[in-house]
């Protein structure tokens, strides 16, 4: 029933597909393309087709046009939620048998892990929502989100997945870690009683809203 209703948003999105240029809307519409492949489309497979090449083409070109030998990424900018990108293309490369596009995630997924696990404490300190890290510059250190911590996860468990490399599977461990006390407060942010995460670590310590 809910995979019904997931096709009617979509298909009630495919006129609009060309309108759509926001990386983070685009990785999420791959996701959900990838979990409705299998659903009946027939009428709309070419439409589909369209929605997939759409999302996927600016992805890359947004990569080809921001990245270079040291900065991997398709923004000036780290900004939050990075890892769903990459996990989105693993995803469609595994779904969609779209092997070229694997080695581009891995790169990308190595370049945040490189800017976000810091080795000498062992854990990963995310970027910060208070400006982000633009390129060549140092990231912010507050306010670390769990959006990051949760896209992480997902998208090392996918590496380790496609790849067998254990290197992805130890970060995911890293990263499903941060809810629970490895991090930089050395407290969990998984409220065990209310099954919630508080929304952040800040400077002055935990946020303690749960409304996320």
């Amino acid at each position: 029933k809910m995979r019904l209703k997931a096709k009617a948003l979509l298909i009630k999105m495919l006129p609009h597909i060309s309108e759509i240029v926001d990386v983070r809307t685009l990785a999420f519409i791959l996701l959900g393309l990838c979990q409705l492949k299998n659903l009946g489309w027939k009428q709309y497979t070419l439409q589909r087709q369209k929605m997939l090449d759409h999302a996927l083409k600016t992805i890359l070109d947004e990569y080809k046009k921001n990245s270079n030998h040291e900065w991997h990424w398709i923004e000036n900018a780290l900004r939050y939620d990075n890892c769903r990108i990459p996990y989105a293309l693993l995803k469609v490369a595994e779904s969609f048998k779209k092997e070229e596009i694997r080695p581009v995630a891995l790169q990308m997924l190595d370049f945040i892990i490189d800017n976000t696990f810091e080795f000498l404490p062992n854990h990963f300190r995310f970027i910060g929502n208070k400006g982000y890290m633009p390129k060549g510059g140092k990231k912010p250190l507050f306010d670390e989100q769990p959006i990051d911590a949760g896209s992480t996860v997902q998208a090392c468990h996918m590496a380790y997945k496609t790849t067998g490399i254990n290197y992805y599977k130890q970060m995911a461990y890293k990263a499903y870690g941060w809810f629970h006390g490895d991090n930089i407060l050395r407290r969990p942010l998984f409220n065990l009683k209310r099954q919630s995460v508080y929304d952040g670590i800040t400077e002055t310590g935990l946020s303690m809203n749960q409304g996320a």
